[in-house]
């Protein structure tokens, strides 16, 4: 194919979606920090509370019995473990009797710098117990200091006789989760920077697919226009002359020259549909048990005379006839184009050998001439559209889409297909058709 620069609108519209998969890059990846972070934030949050809930619930656990019969035996002798500054406990319990007298406790708890009478009791809160069964929390703040208050109804066969009050200083807990959040936002700054140029050079490898096809629909097009403008342009000059021409002999010419173009247009018109149809993916295979080697038979005595007329000798080596699953009509299409090119490009007095072995594994069929040959540079693009080699050109009839065609219906049976050449001893296509004798293929597109 012809390689075309792109426009400057096509330049335009890359870049515009280029910029479009960055900001949506980018978008995202904000997106996704700010919910780990969200998550993050939340699991710590909860594993922080339950830490401290959990202190408190072995802190009851530890004198609850004692306290219930304290207050049943209304004794006096309480104890204030850790009161003063000297000994701050993390968790401090205060006994809170029913009638609201008579509490004791520590002054401190640990980290919180003000007196736990300034915070217990919260009469609002405390005013609930009575009518529970089950602890009561409050997360709460007092000034800048952050606690959870627990709260445990005391029952003696179920009369009420007071509550445990505690308080866990939860202030580390704020402290902690906002240096996260400011370690996160730092870090997200410097990798936000990064990524966005992450996200360019990804975005300009997303978009390579798509320079790729306007690639090849820029060729295409080009070709597919140089293509035609010749035969029409033949097709012009003989009617022009057919039109002025008096002798029958020459106008009989003038005719002649332009249905072969006409036949050529119709032949080039009919490879761009199929092309068009391939392109499109509704070209399914009607796959089907045939025998392979009735059909070369068959395509052997269409293409004789084209081979008579050329002077080129058929040949056929085949290992014995058998059945495959596949498409004849593309099978048939297949063997076409490659004894018509090996007919085409061949020399006067040379040979053309199709040789078809079968095997457990598939069918190997091998299309070799004694023409010319393909120079060694330009073998790695035999199988482009449109693509002729220098020493074929126009005294050659031929679209340059066959073996594109060839290409497709090989793959489309999951077989491969290659090519070997050597410059004057001629040029051989193997086709390798994997899967396909006694039994039907998978994929059937």
């Amino acid at each position: 194919m012809t390689r075309i620069p792109p426009s400057h609108t096509e330049t335009q519209l890359l870049r515009r979606i280029q910029r479009r998969l960055v900001g949506w890059f980018l978008a995202a990846l904000i997106g996704l920090d700010v919910v780990v972070v969200a998550l993050t934030y939340g699991a710590l949050d909860y594993h922080l509370t339950s830490s401290a809930r959990q202190a408190i619930l072995t802190n009851w656990h530890d004198i609850a019995s004692s306290t219930v019969h304290r207050l049943l035996t209304h004794s006096q002798d309480e104890q204030q473990h850790g009161a003063g500054n000297q000994d701050r406990p993390r968790v401090a319990t205060w006994v809170i009797p029913v009638k609201g007298t008579g509490t004791s406790g520590p002054r401190y708890a640990e980290g919180i710098p003000i007196p736990i009478a300034h915070i217990l009791p919260v009469s609002a809160w405390s005013s609930r117990l009575p009518r529970r069964t089950a602890p009561l929390w409050l997360d709460t703040s007092f000034g800048t200091t952050r606690v959870l208050i627990g709260g445990l109804p005391l029952r003696w066969h179920g009369r009420y006789l007071g509550s445990l009050e505690s308080v866990y200083w939860v202030g580390s807990r704020d402290e902690l989760l906002g240096d996260l959040l400011r370690v996160d936002v730092e870090i997200g700054a410097a990798a936000l920077i990064i990524m966005l140029a992450a996200a360019y050079w990804l975005s300009g490898r997303s978009l390579e697919p798509v320079r790729k096809s306007m690639a090849r629909q820029r060729a295409f097009v080009h070709d597919v226009s140089h293509e035609i403008r010749t035969p029409l342009a033949i097709l012009k000059s003989s009617l022009e002359l057919g039109e002025h021409e008096e002798q029958a002999d020459d106008m009989r010419r003038a005719i002649t020259d332009s249905l072969q173009e006409v036949d050529y247009l119709t032949r080039l018109v009919d490879d761009l549909a199929t092309l068009a149809r391939i392109d499109s993916g509704v070209t399914p295979l009607s796959l089907q048990r045939f025998s392979l080697t009735a059909l070369i038979a068959d395509v052997i005595h269409r293409v004789a005379p084209q081979a008579e007329v050329a002077g080129v000798r058929l040949a056929l080596e085949s290992s014995g006839p058998a059945e495959i699953w596949a498409d004849p009509t593309r099978i048939r299409q297949l063997l076409l184009i490659l004894l018509d090119n090996a007919i085409k490009y061949n020399r006067p007095g040379g040979e053309v050998r199709l040789t078809v072995g079968f095997t457990k594994r598939g069918v190997r069929m091998r299309v070799a001439d004694t023409g010319p040959g393909i120079a060694p540079e330009d073998l790695p693009h035999v199988f482009d559209r449109f693509y002729r080699s220098r020493g074929a050109g126009r005294l050659t009839p031929g679209s340059g889409l066959g073996l594109a065609i060839a290409v497709w219906v090989v793959r489309a049976h999951h077989g491969t297909i290659s090519i070997e050449s050597c410059v004057g001893s001629g040029t051989a296509l193997t086709v390798n058709l994997p899967h396909l004798v006694g039994r039907r293929p998978k994929s059937t597109r």
